[in-house]
């Protein structure tokens, strides 16, 4: 499950409204490593209906995470999106982010 939160850059006290990487059970959420811009990259088909995650499915996650991660992913300015780029300030690109209240949790 993802959220979007309140956020503040500790460098430049620009406030803003952020999500966590990851995404939900449509969609896996990547970041730019080097701008910090987030792009959504649409999950295998689940048929619009809720899963219940077996080994069998967790399998097949994890192959095609693989699969997204073997793809050559850039961002326009130079960057590579992946899960694992730290969430950056929009004004500054500073990565010191204080996380503030949960705003919207979704699936």
């Amino acid at each position: 499950m993802g959220s979007v939160f309140k956020a503040r850059c500790e460098d430049c006290g620009h406030a803003f409204e952020a999500s966590d990487a990851g995404g939900g059970f449509t969609f896996i959420q990547l970041r730019c490593d080097k701008c910090g811009v987030t792009r959504g990259v649409k999950c295998p088909d689940r048929r619009g209906t809720a899963v219940r995650w077996t080994s069998e499915h967790e399998a097949e996650w994890e192959r095609w995470r693989r699969e997204l991660e073997s793809m050559d992913v850039r961002c326009p300015c130079g960057g590579e999106f992946t899960e694992s780029a730290p969430l950056r300030c929009p004004k500054c690109g500073s990565t010191d982010i204080a996380k503030g209240e949960t705003v919207l949790c979704y699936d």
